[in-house]
């Protein structure tokens, strides 16, 4: 028998989807998903990005085993997985800034 835990998300996770809220921008939090997935999927100019939050405060903040391999998998098949780790950057992918 498995045990469903909520995956944890991080600390600037609340904040990113505040801003794509405040701008008007329509995503999809995926950050339940688990297993390497990327937390967002946000719609840019049309196109759907994929984005991997990661709390730039944080030492330890980088991908890990799981992400790592689905995010290489993802590029061999000629798609790209934006890792953000503020505001700044989020702003930036999405013409806010």
């Amino acid at each position: 028998m498995s045990v469903y835990r909520p995956k944890r998300t991080d600390a600037n996770h609340r904040e990113f989807l505040e801003l794509l809220r405040r701008c008007g921008v329509m995503y999809c939090d995926m950050s339940g998903v688990g297993r390497g997935w990327p937390d967002l999927l946000v719609l840019v100019r049309g196109v759907w990005q994929l984005v991997e939050i990661k709390d730039g405060k944080r030492r330890a903040a980088k991908l890990n085993p799981l992400q790592l391999q689905l995010h290489t998998e993802i590029a061999s098949h000629g798609g790209k997985v934006w890792t953000l780790s503020n505001i700044a950057e989020l702003e930036n992918l999405i013409g806010a800034g």
